[in-house]
């Protein structure tokens, strides 16, 4: 003889205690008996997610008789991504080959579409990709003055540039848009 119970432990104990009082008229020292075997068993919830317990509970003694937690855990976020548009796919085979680990680790730094779009690359920035890529500044250099001539990125003054959105984006569309209207 028993029944089946189950509680959502992060709506309260006490939910769950004023339950076993109301609905199988158990004592104090029953329903006592009942949280401390829960939370001895790690139904509490400890790392923040959601928890649904159910436990058997024999009714006449109100011993535990078997508890099983289920914990939910937040829907993971998207991870960081980028946009490749099909139309500026033909351009970026004009882009020599030594530039791409130069262009990847500048694009791993992309902002937003509704973010300032220019981003710094002078000497401290270069030499930091230097450091990162294992190569020598003067290929960086190289690598970047090859990239705006290929239109890959744009220059907006000295030491400074933004990725152009015909290549590539990160954002909304219709941020994206607005940048490639400006862009042309």
């Amino acid at each position: 003889m028993g029944f089946r119970l189950r509680a959502a432990t992060d709506s309260g104990f006490f939910h769950f205690a004023g339950f076993l009082q109301r609905k199988r008229d158990l004592t104090a020292t029953s329903i006592a008996k009942i949280l401390q075997d829960v939370l001895e068993s790690g139904g509490g919830d400890r790392v923040g997610r959601a928890v649904r317990t159910v436990i058997s509970v024999d009714d006449t003694t109100g011993e535990v008789k078997n508890m099983s937690t289920v914990y939910v855990s937040a829907p993971q976020s998207e991870p960081a991504y980028l946009k490749l548009y099909m139309d500026g796919l033909a351009r970026l085979r004009e882009i020599p080959l030594y530039c791409w680990p130069v262009l990847l680790w500048l694009l791993g730094r992309m902002p937003y579409a509704n973010a300032d779009q220019c981003f710094e690359f002078g000497v401290p920035m270069r030499q930091r990709a230097c450091g990162e890529l294992k190569v020598k500044i003067s290929q960086v250099n190289h690598a970047v003055a090859d990239l705006v001539k290929c239109g890959a990125v744009l220059r907006v003054d000295r030491g400074l540039y933004r990725f152009n959105p015909a290549f590539f984006a990160r954002g909304e569309w219709k941020d994206i848009q607005k940048l490639r209207s400006c862009a042309e």
